[in-house]
C-alpha cells in the first residue's frame, strides 16, 4: 500500500544500521554453550513524532544456566552493543536478567540481518498526523529464544497487522518471526499554536486581575435616598424624587459601594 510521507513522497525503506541484534542471541548461545531454550528477550521500543526514541532490551535467563559468569558475559554484550545496563537481578519468572536501553535518533538504527525497523509520519490534514511503524523480524525458535516486542507509537493506534493494541501500545510474540504493520493516528499542535495559545490565555488572565484590582480600589460614586430610594448624586443636599432633605448626607442617605 502507498502511503505518501511529510513531503509527499513514499517512504523508502531504510538500510541496516550498525546495531548487531544477533550478538545477543549468539552470546546466550555461546556463553551457555546449549541451545539457549528457556530464555527470553523482551524488547520496549518508545517512538517519538520525529522517529527517535527508546529501547529497552531485557534478556531472561532460567537459573540452571544463569551462573555469575554466563550473565557478566550478556552483560558485557549488551555494553559492547551500545546499550547502558539499566538494571540485573532476578526475575519474577525465576530466572536472572538483565536490562539495557539505548536511544536512536531514527528507528532504523535499530536493523540488523534478523530485524528491520521502519517508522514514518504521514499527514492526514493540517493539525492531524498518522504514523506508521513496520518490524520484519526472524523466528529466534531455532536459537531456543523467546522474542517478545512491545512498541508504543507517538499517537494511537487504528490498526496492527500482528499483535494486540491497546490505547497507543501493541504487543507482539515475535519468537516465530514475521512482519509487523502498525498504523495509528493523533492530533498534532504545531509549536508556534501552542505559543499562541498560550500567550494568549496569559493576556487574559491578566487583563482579569487588572480589572479585579481596579474594582477593588475604586471609591464609592453612588449614594441612595433612605426614604424613597432614589439614586442621588454624591453631592446631593435634597432628594430630587421626594424632596426630602439630605441633612449633610449621613442621617438618610445609604452608600453603595460599586463592585466589579
Amino acid at each position: 500500500m502507498s502511503r505518501k510521507g511529510e513531503k509527499g513522497k513514499v517512504p523508502r525503506r531504510l538500510s541496516p544500521g550498525r546495531h548487531r541484534f544477533r550478538k545477543i542471541l549468539t552470546c546466550l548461545v555461546g556463553v551457555l554453550l546449549v541451545v539457549a531454550v528457556g530464555c527470553k528477550v523482551e524488547e520496549k521500543i518508545e517512538l517519538r513524532l520525529d522517529g527517535s526514541g527508546v529501547q529497552v532490551v531485557k534478556i531472561i535467563v532460567p537459573l540452571p544456566f544463569a551462573s555469575d559468569e554466563a550473565m557478566k558475559k550478556v552483560e558485557d554484550q549488551m555494553a559492547s552493543d551500545g546499550y547502558t545496563i539499566a538494571g540485573k537481578g532476578l526475575d519474577a519468572s525465576g530466572g536472572r536478567f538483565v536490562t539495557g536501553e539505548r536511544e536512536f535518533n531514527d528507528v532504523s538504527e535499530l536493523s540488523t540481518n534478523d530485524s528491520s525497523y521502519s517508522f514514518m509520519r504521514l499527514h492526514r490534514g493540517w493539525l492531524k498526523r498518522a504514523y506508521w511503524f513496520e518490524l520484519e523480524a526472524n523466528s529466534t525458535l531455532g536459537s531456543g529464544v523467546e522474542r517478545y516486542v512491545t512498541v508504543e507509537m507517538p499517537g494511537p493506534i487504528d490498526t496492527t497487522s500482528l499483535g494486540t493494541a491497546d490505547g497507543r501500545r501493541v504487543s507482539w510474540d515475535a519468537s516465530g518471526g514475521g512482519t509487523l504493520n502498525v498504523e495509528g493516528s493523533g492530533w498534532f499542535l504545531p509549536a508556534w499554536l501552542k505559543l499562541t495559545v498560550l500567550g494568549l490565555v496569559a493576556v487574559l488572565i491578566a487583563v482579569w486581575v487588572i480589572l479585579r484590582k481596579k474594582a477593588a480600589t475604586s471609591p464609592v460614586s453612588t449614594k441612595f435616598c433612605m426614604a424613597c430610594g432614589a439614586k442621588l448624586g454624591l453631592d446631593a443636599r435634597f432628594c430630587t424624587a421626594c424632596g426630602r432633605g439630605i441633612d449633610g448626607g449621613e442621617s438618610n442617605v445609604q452608600a453603595e459601594p460599586v463592585t466589579g
